[in-house]
């Protein structure tokens, strides 16, 4: 029973550290609508979050920053990014990074539905 027991680990390390290779080579690219008003978020100085649906249909949700995007307030988005895998945050979450890739609409107007501010306490 214990000769079992070394492969098995051993197997197991070797599948897990295979896994977070293709992990971090993942790449897919999305279409988002980010709205006419970035966030408030007071728990961080660090950068200010979007708001963004999947779909017309969705709810508003934070998000993260998306490098290369100039948001201007009172224009409500639909633009394509690349979401890449870039590891864990503190061995732990998923961290990802968003890039831009094209604005495929801009039209000025107020995006409605918008979730309140966070705040330390929420």
């Amino acid at each position: 029973m214990k000769k079992l027991i070394i492969p098995l680990i051993l197997l197991s390390f070797i599948c897990g550290t295979t896994s977070c290779k293709e992990d971090l080579d993942s790449k897919d690219e999305l279409i988002l609508i980010v709205a006419s008003e970035r966030a408030i978020d007071t728990r961080t100085t660090y950068y200010t979050p979007y708001f963004v649906k999947y779909n017309p249909v969705d709810e508003w949700h934070y998000f993260f920053p998306i490098e290369g995007f100039e948001h201007e307030k009172g224009y409500e988005y639909t633009i394509r990014v690349l979401k890449e895998y870039k590891g864990t945050t503190m061995g732990v979450e998923p961290y990802y990074e968003y890039t831009l890739l094209e604005i495929i609409s801009k039209i000025k107007k107020n995006s409605e539905g918008l979730p309140k501010p966070l705040s330390p306490l929420s």
